[in-house]
């Protein structure tokens, strides 16, 4: 099952995106906090190899995506890694999570909290444990929320470039890749329609900083990678 930017699906081809989230986040983070990725997908791992892995690393926070059609197994290695690591407190990121955070958290017993926009700066307050009461893009349990399915009231974003060398760009592949390596670059985050049968119907659309947006580039180029697949819900209305 493939997981990302709040949609999950079993593909019908051979072909594995980079996963936009943990890109972002990877650019938010790595500048404070030391980040290791696990993309159990791409690599192939097995639940128990994976938790080995966090046996490694020894986090004191893991995020994690989840998808709606592949929740029972995401259910079922959350229990797992919360069992082994009960001091790691469990983040939850994905689809059906987004717009129905207090359910999920019923769902996912063990998450301590969910992460509705991975866009939004909130999630370094969060992690420092400044003990913030209020989040618009952080849900968790006993504190109150009344609009929990629309982003932060921000018109624009930005990230700085992730270290790409955490992820095995080697291992992503679409249908009209020519390279070895490919990268996703993210230009909006939700959508300016309101398409009632569309899960995005209650994003607010945030458009990316042009000057980060550039920043990045350059570095992507640095770096030798040749193929990018710019990524948003609507790239056309990006200004």
């Amino acid at each position: 099952c493939i997981r990302g930017y709040y949609c999950s699906h079993f593909p019908q081809g051979n072909y594995l995106w980079p996963p936009i989230d943990f890109l972002v986040l990877d650019g938010k983070l790595r500048n404070l906090f030391d980040v290791e990725v696990i993309d159990a997908i791409a690599e192939g791992l097995t639940i128990e190899q994976v938790l080995k892995m966090i046996g490694r690393i020894s986090p004191n926070y893991i995020i994690c995506l989840v998808g709606e059609v592949s929740a029972k197994i995401d259910k079922e290695s959350t229990l797992k890694i919360k069992k082994k690591y009960q001091k790691t407190k469990l983040i939850i990121t994905g689809d059906f999570v987004r717009c129905f955070p207090k359910w999920s958290l019923k769902y996912f017993e063990v998450a301590d909290a969910v992460l509705l926009d991975f866009t939004s700066d909130e999630i370094l307050s969060f992690l420092e444990d400044k003990n913030e009461r209020h989040y618009d893009a952080i849900y968790f349990q006993n504190i109150p929320k009344t609009d929990l399915c629309s982003s932060e009231k921000k018109d624009y974003f930005s990230y700085p470039p992730p270290d790409y060398g955490k992820f095995r760009l080697e291992r992503y592949n679409l249908p009209f890749s020519r390279s070895r390596k490919l990268v996703s670059v993210l230009t909006t985050f939700g959508c300016s329609l309101r398409c009632t049968y569309c899960s995005y119907e209650n994003f607010n659309i945030k458009y990316r900083d042009l000057d980060n947006l550039f920043r990045e580039l350059d570095a992507i180029q640095k770096q030798g990678i040749k193929e990018i697949v710019l990524t948003g819900v609507n790239v056309g209305d990006f200004k």
